[in-house]
């Protein structure tokens, strides 16, 4: 078996934020398959199909055939890897976050 590097991630919570891991693995173009847990984290940062592979909490079988899909399918590992880098360097650049937060801050202020 051919692969992409030798990176994949897992995230397999049943309860989180939004995760800085997951966050952290996206801006690596790592293919990442996680669980649908609650807090909804995973479903802001991953489109399943395009960026990654979202499962539900507890699902056994389904995770093992994400896993063994994103190691065994290399095209489809090299799409979730580049869309993943693309979206996350877009949605995370430093220069737009910190125009977020100075816009909130601004309008925190004013008030």
């Amino acid at each position: 078996m051919v692969r992409i590097g030798h990176l994949r991630f897992l995230f397999t919570s049943e309860h989180e934020g939004l995760p800085n891991t997951i966050i952290e693995a996206l801006l690596l173009g790592t293919p990442c398959v996680s669980t649908k847990f609650l807090g909804g984290g995973a479903e802001k940062l991953i489109e399943p199909g395009f960026n990654g592979i979202l499962v539900p909490v507890g699902d056994a079988e389904a995770m093992a055939e994400a896993m063994l899909r994103i190691l065994n399918d290399n095209e489809y590992a090299r799409l979730l890897s580049h869309n993943a880098k693309l979206r996350a360097r877009d949605e995370y650049n430093p220069e737009r976050i910190y125009k977020q937060w100075e816009n909130y801050i601004t309008e925190v202020s004013s008030k």
